[in-house]
C-alpha cells in the first residue's frame, strides 16, 4: 500500500472510532486509540516523542482513571471529524494528545503560581515520584515543594494516585 492510501486508511480507522465514541465511553475511546498506536507503532516511532510513545503501547488502560479534566470529548471529536488531508504527523498529534487528556488526573487544587485550576498528577519515567504541575503555567511541585521540571513525566495511574493518597481525587 503506497503511503497516501496508508495515511487515507488510518485517519479513516481513527474516525471511525471517533464517531462511535461519546462522553460516557470514554474507556471505549481511550483504549481504541492506544490499540491504533500499538497497531502502527513503526509508523509513528519517526514522528513521535520515543518515550511517550513507549509509555502508550506498555498502557494498561484499566490502571487510569480516565477523563477526570471535565473536557467534553464529544465536542472534540467533532472537531477531528472534519479534519481531511491528514500527515502522520498530525494523526500522531490528535492520538497522542487525546490519549494524554484522556489519562492524566486533575486535582481539585488551584495552582498557587497562576490560581488555575488545572493542576495534574504525573509521575517519572520509573514512577518513583509523583508531581503536581499546572497545565497553565507549568508550575510543578514534589510533595508541596516548588522544583525544576524533570524530563519525561507521564500521567499518574491509580496506583500512583493511592500511594500518594491524593485526597482530591478518588482513585476508585
Amino acid at each position: 500500500m503506497n503511503s497516501g492510501k496508508f495515511i487515507l486508511s488510518l485517519w479513516k480507522e481513527c474516525k471511525t472510532v471517533f464517531q462511535s465514541s461519546s462522553n460516557r465511553h470514554l474507556k471505549e475511546l481511550l483504549t481504541s486509540s492506544v490499540e491504533i498506536v500499538k497497531k502502527n507503532y513503526d509508523v509513528f516511532r519517526a514522528k513521535a516523542d520515543l518515550e511517550f510513545l513507549n509509555y502508550i503501547v506498555q498502557m494498561n488502560v484499566s490502571e487510569y482513571l480516565i477523563g477526570t479534566n471535565g473536557d467534553n470529548f464529544e465536542i472534540r471529536l467533532q472537531a477531528y471529524l472534519q479534519r481531511e488531508d491528514m500527515s502522520i504527523e498530525e494523526i500522531w498529534h490528535i492520538l497522542s494528545q487525546l490519549i494524554w487528556d484522556l489519562t492524566v488526573p486533575v486535582t481539585d487544587e488551584i495552582c498557587p503560581f497562576c490560581c488555575c485550576d488545572n493542576l495534574v498528577l504525573l509521575v517519572d519515567k520509573e514512577k518513583k515520584h509523583t508531581y503536581q504541575s499546572c497545565e497553565n503555567c507549568f508550575w510543578i511541585s514534589e510533595d508541596g515543594i516548588q522544583i525544576t521540571r524533570p524530563n519525561s513525566l507521564f500521567p499518574a495511574s491509580k496506583d500512583m494516585i493511592k500511594c500518594k493518597n491524593i485526597s482530591s481525587i478518588d482513585p476508585n
